[in-house]
């Protein structure tokens, strides 16, 4: 399991691992592991959103909350890691 990018914004924590990103969500310590085969599509919003929602094939949706400045990054190396 390689890092190969993280960020945190007000509580909010994101980990992408060369298999799966991990997700915090606040300070309400809900945490999520979302595996990269099972991200069927990622949603980037407005551009003036600091969110952007990943859906599995199973049908969840996860609404992940980033710096505008890191959302692209973000979006464009889960696709190259899928």
């Amino acid at each position: 399991m390689e890092k190969i990018f993280e960020s945190s914004l007000l509580g909010f924590k994101v980990i992408l691992y060369s298999d799966h990103l991990f997700y915090k969500k606040g300070f309400m310590n809900k945490e999520f592991s979302i595996p990269l085969s099972e991200v069927s599509s990622i949603e980037l919003f407005n551009p003036l959103t600091q969110k952007l929602r990943i859906r599995t094939t199973s049908g969840k949706k996860y609404d992940i909350i980033i710096r505008l400045s890191l959302k692209r990054k973000l979006y464009d190396l889960i696709m190259s890691q899928r």
